[in-house]
């Protein structure tokens, strides 16, 4: 039986006139001596062969077999078997199996094998652009942020500032984000890493977030704003004052900046911008809170 299966494996890997029937795949997904076995031919099929361009037209692929009867065992094979996690990224491409996804989102909790594995296939369902409203109100966005700041990988944190510049948030994300001590793995990011690029992304991520909603934790950054924008590198000096200007609408913040004399440091910074808009917001926002004081 072993020598029958293996060449009818390789048949179905190398005539193109005979195909395994999905349905059969599927349900060996769940058979551990199996499983694999399904996997290595799934990895071999075209995406268009794998899973119908819109599951739901498809009668005879509703007929043969569920989303969750596909997607379920690959997630839990991924954790262990990147082959898995490969078939999976396939599946994903296709808006319903996004959408199983998205249903199911314990998945962005868990390696699958690796962190880095988890976000392409988080991407891979952010490629719906339809289906972005429906990801910034997963309850488990914080924990999978978090992990990706604790990652120790640039790229996941350069991963992230796209992320959140794409996601439209709900406020509820801060105080979750807070819960998991997301802001202190943010701020030592920045010793961290030695890469202009991911200093970039980490000033990007503080803004998208403060963009969000307001938060004492974000005046634990401003030691770190007031030395970036004496940077002379003018990406990083730039950033850090986009950080600063959004920053300075939340009262407290802009009292902190006001008692560390950061409308001077910007004023003698961004000397030729003195009459740029935000520059002048963000002085008018700290003149505020000293009247109002």
């Amino acid at each position: 039986n072993a020598v029958f299966a293996t060449y009818r494996a390789i048949c179905a890997l190398y005539d193109k006139l005979f195909k395994i029937p999905m349905e059969i795949m599927v349900q060996d997904l769940i058979d551990d001596d199996l499983s694999f076995q399904a996997i290595s031919v799934m990895l071999r099929m075209k995406d268009s062969d794998l899973v119908p361009h819109s599951a739901l037209q498809n009668k005879s692929f509703r007929r043969s077999f569920s989303l969750s009867e596909v997607i379920l065992p690959l997630l839990k094979i991924s954790e262990s078997h990147n082959e898995a996690t490969i078939v999976l990224l396939k599946f994903a491409k296709n808006i319903e199996a996004a959408k199983f996804l998205l249903s199911k989102p314990i998945w962005l909790t868990k390696k699958l094998p690796t962190i880095q594995d988890t976000l392409k296939v988080f991407l891979t369902v952010m490629t719906h652009a339809s289906l972005r409203d429906a990801i910034s109100t997963i309850d488990v966005l914080a924990e999978f942020f978090t992990y990706l700041i604790k990652s120790k990988d640039p790229m996941c944190v350069i991963a992230l500032r796209s992320i959140l510049k794409r996601l439209s948030l709900e406020k509820k994300i801060i105080s979750n984000l807070i819960e998991r001590n997301f802001f202190n793995h943010l701020l030592n990011s920045f010793s961290t890493y030695r890469d202009d690029n991911v200093t970039i992304s980490i000033l990007n991520i503080i803004s998208y977030l403060a963009a969000v909603s307001e938060s004492a934790e974000y005046l634990k950054f401003s030691d770190h704003l007031k030395n970036f924008i004496w940077c002379n590198n003018a990406n990083i000096a730039h950033n850090a004052f986009t950080c600063l200007y959004t920053l300075s609408f939340y009262p407290r913040c802009a009292r902190l900046f006001k008692e560390m004399n950061l409308d001077k440091d910007v004023t003698e910074v961004f000397v030729s911008e003195n009459e740029n808009q935000k520059v002048q917001e963000f002085l008018k926002n700290l003149e505020k809170v000293e009247s109002n004081d």
